[in-house]
């Protein structure tokens, strides 16, 4: 659940960036058509984007701020998968969320279902009379004339001989011909599953716009604009109220005079859409991008020691005893490659370190206690990989002897440095 609603969360970010772009670079510009797809395609790529995953291993030194900031996001992702699959679920709070958001889902889809019979109800109830690629269906409904697919629904009161009417007709016509009630069926559809996403509601409601901008241009044509612009205002049809139909009565009556008169600039038309591409690689990188972090072995030693120190690491395990398994894999395998892999990656000269066993043996715990005093060592690091009933455990634990107290605040602040520069590699625990 946790999961989902951090999902939701990235969605709603994303759509929110690319509808400031539209509402600020590209809203009430005359290419409508570049609008129509630009608005369409942002619920796909918000949609989309957030669950892709692409890693780059970067430097833990590295000083840039890109990869500062992808490492964030990652850190972020793994951060909620982690809160998400290593806490005690709150069964009743969940599910009384899920079902609320799942209802009101129902309710969105209830509502589509219903505008969709009402329009075949009214196909059965009146005649559609094939006229070339459309169906002509005459009615006295209130609200009409309007489009959905195909079908022309005209009011009779309205004469086709007129003026006024051949230019609705020919308005009602390039819905059909665009095919606007696809987009309007699309945008629905999201709604009923991302009914919470505040974005994609501006997004049906700027889309309705651009259909009644598209059709009014196409219909003008070159004729004759003014009078097109008095029709708009004679209008005096309630508007139609479905919400899967394209009616020429529509409200925001002062945008569509504005853009029917409208001159284009080429130049404000072609430096507002450049601007998306670096937009884009944005999001991508800030969504789908994630920096993880690796540790450079470089020669230098990290840290200059003044005289020779002696570090025992015990390999857990070994010989008979296999420790924990999953499968075919041995703790004691694992834990032999780690301490093998830490010896070999240490190049300080005054840093000694010493293996409790370099293969798989046998090699009980007082020997291993008496090896460590032999050797003098100053810190003994005994590796071992735990294993658990529940798959909700997981991460790296340090656990500290509390027998010698004289030690004990050593114990915990090597355990604190020690957990610290793994977390930048995985979680810990």
């Amino acid at each position: 659940m946790i999961t989902l609603f951090y999902y939701i969360i990235k969605v709603i970010i994303c759509s929110g960036i690319l509808y400031g772009y539209y509402h600020f670079a590209l809203r009430n510009k005359v290419f409508h058509e570049w609008n129509r797809f630009y608005l369409l395609a942002i619920i796909p790529f918000s949609v989309l984007l957030p669950l892709l995953d692409v890693n780059i291993m970067a430097p833990a030194d590295s000083d840039s701020k890109i990869v500062a900031a992808m490492q964030i996001v990652a850190g972020a992702d793994e951060y909620v998968l982690d809160v998400n699959t290593g806490s005690a679920i709150n069964w009743s709070t969940e599910l009384i969320t899920l079902f609320t958001y799942l209802s009101i889902s129902m309710v969105f889809m209830a509502i589509f279902t219903t505008a969709i019979f009402r329009i075949t109800k009214m196909i059965r109830k009146y005649k559609p009379v094939l006229l070339e690629k459309f169906y002509f269906v005459n009615t006295t409904e209130p609200g009409t004339p309007f489009s959905f697919f195909k079908y022309l629904f005209w009011n009779e009161e309205i004469s086709l001989d007129g003026e006024n009417g051949k230019r609705i007709l020919e308005h009602e016509l390039v819905h059909i011909r665009e095919k606007h009630s696809w987009d309007k069926i699309f945008i629905h559809i999201t709604l009923v599953v991302f009914w919470i996403n505040p974005f994609f509601w501006l997004i049906r409601q700027e889309m309705s716009m651009i259909h009644e901008f598209i059709a009014d241009r196409r219909s003008v044509g070159r004729g004759d604009v003014h009078a097109f612009a008095k029709l708009i205002l004679e209008a005096s049809f309630p508007s139609h109220s479905g919400i899967l139909t394209s009616s020429f009565f529509q409200s925001s009556i002062k945008r569509r005079l504005a853009m029917i008169t409208k001159t284009t600039n080429p130049r404000v038309m072609y430096l507002s859409r450049l601007m998306m591409i670096p937009l884009l690689f944005l999001l991508v990188f800030t969504f789908a991008v994630k920096a993880k972090t690796i540790i450079s072995h470089n020669e230098t030693p990290a840290v200059k020691l003044d005289q020779k120190y002696y570090v025992v690491i015990d390999a857990g395990h070994g010989g008979d005893d296999n420790g924990a398994m999953a499968g075919t894999m041995k703790e004691k395998d694992i834990s032999l490659q780690l301490a093998r892999m830490v010896k070999e990656l240490n190049k300080n000269t005054n840093l000694e370190l010493v293996l409790t066993r370099g293969d798989d043996k046998s090699t009980a715990l007082p020997d291993r206690v008496k090896f460590a005093e032999e050797k003098n060592a100053q810190l003994f690091l005994s590796i071992h990989v735990a294993s658990a009933p529940s798959t909700t455990e997981k991460g790296i634990t340090a656990f500290i002897s509390k027998r010698d107290l004289s030690r004990y605040d050593q114990n915990v602040r090597f355990a604190s440095l020690l957990l610290s520069n793994l977390s930048n590699i995985y979680t810990v625990d």
